[in-house]
């Protein structure tokens, strides 16, 4: 019931500035909005980046139809191979009166 909107790479606000065009990925934003008509309080996604598999978990308060935008310090280190992952999917979500959704086919 998520409806992924795009997935960036970020700069981190903190630490040492890397220039735009630099070889590595230090992070990865989410940005996706709650359709469902409850809030949900955790969100596992599966993201790959450049052949890179990984779970990423946003936990928190998403009221519907609200954008979320976080962003993830994963695939820290990877050589940057432009903004777009290879894919971003909403694996499961759990809403906060106990239900969940799970994509189907998907593990949670």
């Amino acid at each position: 019931m998520l409806q992924a909107e795009r997935v960036h790479r970020f700069w981190y606000p903190f630490g040492p500035t890397i220039p735009v065009g630099a070889p590595y990925a230090d992070g990865i934003r989410i940005v996706y909005i709650n359709v469902a008509p409850i809030a949900a309080n955790r969100v596992a996604f599966l993201v790959n980046y450049r052949g890179d598999v990984q779970r990423i978990v946003d936990a928190g308060l998403f009221s519907p139809n609200v954008k979320i935008d976080h962003t993830f310090g994963n695939f820290s280190g990877d050589a940057y191979l432009g903004p777009q992952p290879n894919t971003c999917t909403a694996r499961a979500v759990r809403f906060v009166d106990g239900t969940s959704w799970v994509r189907a086919g998907a593990t949670r």
